[in-house]
């Protein structure tokens, strides 16, 4: 008859078993993911998220979503995820990623960004900064993403490294639009500044939408939509005196790359 010889794993190899095991619950295709596979979307990246939940990357050709997975594999959620401290878990696993991308430089001539660019000047953007350099940005105050951005062009606007235009749109969620009236209301008595970091803090009051910025906000829409642009944040900037977009809230590598001095 043997003999049973136990052993206490060391808490190094209790993390190796346990990176090993969740290694393998990454790998393994949940029947929702089967399910997107089939349609034609590849997954590019799957990682351990918050309650059970795991995080895939879906790539369906053309661009590039964070999706969740539940626990039992059988439903997708798309969205942003936050815990019980009000921490938005979605833009850490962001950051996890290569979820974020520049539009594909074929959808756009450089002489149709050159024309945007002309005609973005001429709508009701809210400034910040006084750098030569400047950033276009369309932005929706539902949009999680454009709170990250925000927070990410503190410093370099501070430092006077870029101005920003912000261009509000309406596109995410019926109250975006009264949202949008409060960012135009008080950034003409108390400047963007303030109305801009309530909207990242989620605690904007939404305002009453007078026929001025009604047609302020159709005029960006229509910009934003004539542009082909999908997605916001949608940065226009420029490099070597060429405009360039990008899709989406950035990497900060990206980011100094498109702040980079020339």
């Amino acid at each position: 008859m043997g003999t049973l010889v136990g052993k206490v794993l060391s808490p190094i190899a209790l993390a190796a078993f346990a990176s090993h095991a969740a290694a393998a619950e990454m790998a393994e295709v949940t029947p929702v993911e089967s399910y997107l596979m089939s349609k034609g979307n590849t997954i590019v990246q799957a990682f351990p998220a918050a309650s059970g939940m795991k995080g895939i990357v879906v790539d369906n050709g053309s661009q590039k979503r964070l999706f969740y997975v539940t626990p039992d594999g059988e439903s997708l959620l798309a969205g942003v995820m936050f815990d019980t401290r009000g921490a938005n878990l979605t833009t850490v696993d962001l950051a996890r990623t290569a979820i974020v991308a520049p539009v594909s430089p074929d959808s756009q001539s450089a002489g149709d960004l050159g024309q945007v660019w002309k005609q973005a000047d001429k709508l009701n953007w809210l400034g910040e900064g006084d750098a030569e350099r400047v950033m276009y940005v369309f932005f929706d105050p539902n949009c999680a993403y454009c709170h990250e951005l925000w927070g990410m062009l503190r410093v370099p606007i501070a430092a006077g490294d870029v101005q920003v235009r912000w261009i509000p749109i309406s596109i995410l969620r019926a109250s975006s639009n009264e949202l949008n009236a409060a960012i135009y209301q008080q950034a003409a008595t108390e400047g963007v500044l303030v109305p801009m970091a309530e909207m990242a803090k989620r605690q904007l009051q939404p305002a009453t939408v007078t026929e001025e910025i009604r047609q302020s906000l159709a005029g960006n829409l229509a910009l934003f939509r004539q542009a082909g642009f999908r997605r916001t944040p949608m940065m226009l900037f420029q490099e070597k005196g060429l405009v360039k977009v990008f899709e989406g809230a950035p990497l900060p590598q990206e980011l100094a790359m498109m702040l980079k001095e020339e």
